[in-house]
């Protein structure tokens, strides 16, 4: 991974999907390779990073911290993506894509400068990602109950 050759091909592969998110149906397709993908992604490179540990504490370790973290970032992009499109029709979803770019570069960026800080900007986004999830779905849980009670 450290030849010339490929970093060139990682950053062509790079660029080619920082297009493909511009193209609606390219950003969809994406997407359904991009979520399994992480989970397996994240679960392999947390086992590389794991020395003198039980296989077994390994990979658990690994799949749900590594691979449960991809996921549900990737999990996070899709659930906006998808906003997005039944919304906007499609048309917001590259306003989504850039923001995804920014946040990704920025993070990582973070990770390599300041991990401590990456951190605490990651745990309050997904603070504020689980809070967003959680008031709406108890106003559908309120709505429910409103239609129940008068129905």
């Amino acid at each position: 991974m450290g030849s010339t050759s490929a970093v060139v091909a990682f950053s062509v592969a790079a660029g080619l999907e920082i297009f493909g998110y511009y193209i609606p149906w390219v950003d969809h397709l994406l997407d359904t390779i991009a979520s399994p993908s992480a989970v397996i992604a994240g679960t392999i490179v947390s086992v590389a990073l794991m020395s003198n540990v039980d296989p077994f504490y390994k990979w658990a370790l690994a799949l749900i911290a590594g691979g449960g973290m991809a996921g549900l970032m990737q999990g996070t992009t899709v659930v906006a993506r998808g906003a997005s499109t039944a919304t906007t029709g499609g048309l917001g979803n590259p306003l989504v894509s850039t923001m995804e770019l920014i946040g990704s570069v920025l993070l990582s960026v973070f990770t390599l400068v300041l991990p401590v800080l990456a951190v605490l900007v990651l745990a309050i986004v997904m603070l504020f990602a689980v809070r967003w999830a959680v008031r709406k779905w108890r106003k559908r849980q309120l709505k429910t109950t409103r239609v129940m009670a008068t129905g």
